[in-house]
């Protein structure tokens, strides 16, 4: 397998790119460039409250998913099932040590008539009902030097990325297929070291329409389409030197790592979400604030968002995923007057029949999802 050093140079994570492989997407972002207004380039928007009650309080959420009552939202140790308005339906609560508890929830889903979950510091798969009952507990048969990070499912079984506890390592395992019984059929590995600062924000894996499971690694640039056997380069962004990463000083130890992150000006983490349409960008930079971007993929247009309250201060809202060409996000409930005051009355509608004055004084954020122009 060749490598080609033009590609070589555009990654920081060093992946090797086989010449064979199909041509894929390349993007130049500059976060420098004018900022559109976000309320200016939405169409429509779907207010959904999420109801509170004892069992029910969240956080501001950063996933979520479909199930046929409605929607699950996993936080860190808890799935909270509502239904489509946003009526509470009960909570998935089953964390501990126990022979079917979990330590820790490092992805889930809905699929084949179950909520699926699995725990990486378990070792476990767990299926419960839509009411929350477990119906069984599969155990991981893969390598004990393996601890799992997020998952999704693939063809006949799963997929996961490792956490590697050693950032000395030389090489990366970068993901592990298993069958559905958790018994490892594959892996892919990457002769490039990983990146020596063990952060895991953001997910992992994006199953698009057309039924492409996107994987992107962390810390990195690209993006790959998933495949039993290899990775094929699917896009990759280039954030010029605003990436701390770019410099290739910044990853020779965790030491030097941690401090570039602190340091540096510019970013060291980005979130992107993608749709076969648009790609949105969350930017986490050094100084401890975060920006937003969308790509319109048709044009390959980059907007800088401004993402503001009336007083000018930044609106906090968590991109999540696409679902049906709109964006689902999430916000607090107390800032959902800086949305409606910048749309018509003809640009949104909140589900379940209610005014926001029904859930004005809500602890519980609201999901949003948002249709752009």
């Amino acid at each position: 397998m060749k490598v080609s050093l033009f590609l070589f140079a555009l990654l920081f994570c060093h992946q090797l790119w086989p010449q064979t492989d199909p041509d894929f997407e390349h993007y130049q972002i500059d976060i420098h460039g004018e900022r559109t207004n976000l309320f200016d380039i939405i169409e429509h928007v779907e207010i959904i409250p999420l109801e509170e009650t004892e069992n029910s309080l969240l956080k501001l959420a950063d996933n979520y998913f479909k199930t046929p009552l409605g929607f699950a939202i996993p936080q860190t140790k808890k799935i909270f099932l509502f239904h489509e308005n946003g009526e509470f339906h009960r909570v998935i609560d089953n964390s501990g040590n126990g022979p079917n508890e979990y330590a820790n929830i490092s992805s889930s889903w809905y699929k084949d008539g179950h909520i699926e979950l699995f725990s990486g510091l378990s070792r476990k798969l767990q299926k419960y009902t839509l009411n929350g009952e477990l119906k069984e507990t599969i155990t991981a048969k893969y390598s004990k030097n393996i601890i799992g990070g997020s998952m999704h499912p693939f063809e006949n079984g799963y997929v996961f990325q490792p956490l590697d506890p050693s950032p000395n390592n030389k090489a990366e395992l970068s993901l592990v297929f298993t069958d559905l019984e958790l018994n490892q059929i594959g892996d892919i590995g990457l002769k490039s070291p990983p990146h020596p600062f063990p952060l895991n924000l953001g997910k992992r894996f994006t199953l698009l329409n057309t039924g492409e499971l996107i994987y992107r690694r962390v810390l990195s640039e690209g993006a790959f389409l998933v495949d039993l056997n290899h990775l094929t380069p699917y896009l990759n962004f280039d954030y010029g030197n605003d990436w701390i990463w770019k410099n290739p000083k910044n990853t020779s130890s965790i030491k030097v790592a941690s401090k570039a992150i602190f340091g540096e000006k510019g970013f060291f983490e980005v979130i992107p979400n993608f749709s076969e349409s648009f790609i949105t960008f969350t930017f986490y930079h050094s100084n401890r604030t975060t920006t937003k971007g969308i790509l319109d993929r048709s044009t390959k247009e980059y907007f800088n968002l401004r993402v503001r309250k009336s007083d000018r201060s930044v609106l906090e809202m968590n991109f999540i995923k696409w679902e049906n060409h709109r964006l689902v996000a999430s916000m607090h409930t107390s800032e959902l007057e800086n949305i409606l005051s910048n749309l018509n009355p003809n640009q949104y509608i909140i589900r379940g029949n209610l005014t926001p004055s029904d859930f004005k004084y809500s602890e519980n954020p609201v999901l949003l999802k948002i249709k752009f122009k």
